[in-house]
């Protein structure tokens, strides 16, 4: 049986009735549930506070933020049904039934099949309002490649200030795990700072288009020499390496009995931290704001017959799983991608298993982090 049907019911005053039909995998806990938030059993009607959010591969079913429903279905193309949605001011009916016996595509019995719902505790409707979206990759122009650019910097920001942030929770720590931490943290936030700041041959600093506060100068000029001189490159006196030797004095004449080497390497002072996080914050804040601006121009730069076409033949961004052997980190990136695959590197290469990730098959993943502005 289908996830999810569309029909078309006549009604007693004799206008028709979109309705949005879910059985499969509908239980009487879900249909108890909508009923606290007011639903109703068919035959009944009440419209409510909601949303349908639907797309072609995909619906959604919300009441006061709460979902209801999340199915990988779209509402199809039953033809007459969004004429039916937009005559009931984008409106339809949503009907949950938990009875497996209950097939809305017997057309010949579906009179019958809803005459026996009629008032049943394991049914629940209402009238929802529907919006029908869907997102498509914008093709590349000058004013797209310029968001792209803008949304790389804000990806960078958001690293940093977020690594400056889970830092804070380690920065009183008293054991060594809690000390590496706060230190790994501090220190991927200042590569991700460092990285949007300094030009590179794929795109120019971010300070082209925001600037450093004058209250914030002394602490950008201090991640910018963490970087430089004891992240990236082990120069500064922040780290120091000694060499001890142990002596053993217990029969009255000292003797060397071992030779030890000590890193002594120390960490961001949690004041520093803290400013640091604030600039990121405020660079953010100037950033998002030239960021709605770009939004604008891209949305001034598409056309009806545009946005028809992206409907119509638009890519979405897709995970495909990938060979390990295949992940090459000095692969340059274009300025705006040509393809709408995000490859997911998963799989052992059969052909080169010295490239494996090894442990157990399945144990490594690869994950991919999505930051949106």
């Amino acid at each position: 049986m289908d996830i999810m049907h569309t029909l078309i019911l006549v009604t007693a005053e004799g206008t028709t009735a979109p309705y949005l039909v879910f059985t499969f995998g509908v239980g009487q806990k879900l249909i108890d549930r909508a009923r606290e938030l007011g639903w109703v059993p068919l035959g009944e009607t009440v419209e409510l506070e909601g949303l349908v959010d639907a797309s072609p591969e995909h619906i959604r079913v919300l009441i006061s933020d709460e979902v209801i429903i999340d199915s990988d279905a779209g509402p199809g193309d039953l033809p007459g049904w969004w004429e039916a949605v937009r005559a009931a001011d984008n409106r339809c009916l949503v009907l949950l039934a938990a009875d497996d016996t209950f097939d809305p595509s017997d057309e010949e019995r579906l009179s019958e099949q809803l005459a026996a719902l009629h008032q049943a505790p394991n049914t629940a409707v209402a009238a929802l309002p529907i919006e029908y979206s869907r997102q498509a990759i914008v093709l590349a122009s000058e004013p797209v490649i310029a968001l792209a650019t803008l949304s790389s910097f804000n990806a960078d920001l958001t690293e940093a200030r977020q690594n400056f942030e889970l830092a804070a929770e380690f920065e009183n720590a008293v054991d060594e795990r809690g000390h590496q931490i706060y230190r790994a943290l501090v220190n991927q936030a200042v590569i991700a700072y460092l990285r949007c700041v300094k030009k590179s041959d794929h795109r120019p600093p971010v300070l082209e288009y925001v600037s450093v506060p004058e209250q914030f100068l002394g602490v950008h000029s201090q991640l910018d020499k963490l970087r430089n001189r004891t992240i990236a490159h082990s120069e500064s006196d922040l780290e120091a390496s000694y060499v001890l030797a142990t002596l053993n004095a217990t029969d009255g004449t000292p003797s060397l009995q071992q030779i030890q080497t000590i890193t002594a390497a120390g960490a961001m002072p949690p004041a520093i931290r803290a400013r640091a996080e604030a600039l990121v914050t405020d660079l953010s804040t100037q950033l998002n704001k030239i960021i709605d601006e770009a939004k604008q121009a891209v949305s001034a730069s598409l056309s009806p017959e545009d946005a028809a076409t992206l409907w119509t033949d638009g890519r979405q961004p897709r995970f495909v799983p990938a060979l390990i052997s295949e992940w090459d980190p000095n692969r340059k990136r274009a300025h705006y991608p040509s393809s709408e695959l995000i490859p997911m590197y998963m799989f052992d290469d059969p052909v080169n298993p010295e490239q494996a990730a090894g442990g157990d098959e399945g144990d490594a993943q690869q994950t991919v982090h999505l930051s949106i502005a």
